[in-house]
């Protein structure tokens, strides 16, 4: 097993990190490093790299253990850095972990690939291989759209595991978090992902919100965090109707290629989505624009 020294707690707005490349196929160190900086000055609580907005499905080996290398160090302790785990095989898998884990990686963000169809059984397995790979937090990662789910009495043997403490789940069913909670209590804690109401997940317990939208619209984000902690309830939901514009075009376009026009947009040159991948289409710009003028307005 790999330790780590350094185990924070997970909290608040975590963006999930696109994967900038070159013409050349190499990872864009500076793109990406200002990109990480902006977030940090911003006062996002974490950053995680290699999600589903990071195509990390897409990525070489290389190239995955060079973003984490780079988003480390321009982090500089300033925030956790919890990268993604996107594997089909349980070897694979507690490989990528123990590699993280030795780039400084503070936290693990664990996704399982599916090609065949995986047991109940085979999923507790593919989980418990990351969870005791190192001794890092383990967040589980369940999208039943993408890359399948994981059963709620799986969850419950899961968590019994103590480095598996969070869970970020896209199923889009509260309720799925309630049943969880209902048995677990505060033992594995929720973010809330693009297919939830942040908000929702927030006042049923929720510990923040972990997603590709939090990377191009992080004031309005935190801002909707800083009113959940203050517990002012109308102005939590003034700003999550301004931020949800942004959720329907993440599920409506490709995940990573909008927020990569969203970036663009921005001001940052994170380059197209990688192939096969497309980028949006020409009238989505216009309604990127749109949704991130709309986020902007809710801070004034």
């Amino acid at each position: 097993m790999v330790t780590s020294s350094s185990q924070p707690e997970f909290q608040g707005i975590i963006p999930y990190l696109v994967s900038p490349l070159t013409a050349e196929n190499e990872v864009n160190e500076t793109v990406l490093r200002q990109l990480v900086s902006y977030l940090i000055e911003c006062g996002v609580h974490g950053l995680s790299p290699l999600g589903s907005t990071g195509e990390v499905m897409y990525l070489t080996q290389e190239q995955r253990e060079r973003i984490v290398a780079i988003t480390v160090d321009e982090a500089a302790g300033r925030v956790p850095v919890i990268p993604g785990i996107a594997a089909f095989s349980c070897h694979d898998a507690a490989t990528q972990a123990q590699r993280m884990a030795a780039l400084g990686a503070n936290g693990l963000v664990a996704i399982q690939q599916h090609y065949f169809p995986v047991s109940a059984s085979g999923i507790e397995q593919f989980f418990t291989a990351i969870a005791t790979a190192t001794d890092l937090p383990v967040v589980l990662y369940t999208n039943p759209r993408l890359n399948g789910g994981i059963p709620i009495d799986v969850v419950c043997r899961l968590a019994e595991l103590p480095t598996i403490q969070y869970m970020k789940d896209a199923s889009g069913v509260t309720g799925y978090q309630l049943s969880i909670s209902n048995r677990l209590g505060d033992r594995i804690k929720f973010f809330s992902a693009s297919a939830h109401i942040p908000a929702s997940v927030m006042e049923l317990g929720g510990v923040g919100w972990m997603a590709g939208p939090a990377c191009v619209v992080p004031q309005a984000a935190i801002a909707l965090w800083d009113t959940y902690q203050q517990g002012d309830h109308n102005r939590l939901w003034q700003l999550q109707r301004a931020l949800w514009p942004i959720n329907e075009l993440f599920q409506k376009y490709s995940l990573a290629a909008l927020i990569k026009a969203a970036l663009s947009i921005r001001g940052f040159d994170v380059g197209a989505p990688i192939p096969p991948l497309s980028p949006i289409p020409e009238n989505a710009w216009d309604e990127c624009r749109t949704a991130l003028a709309h986020a902007d307005q809710s801070l004034t």
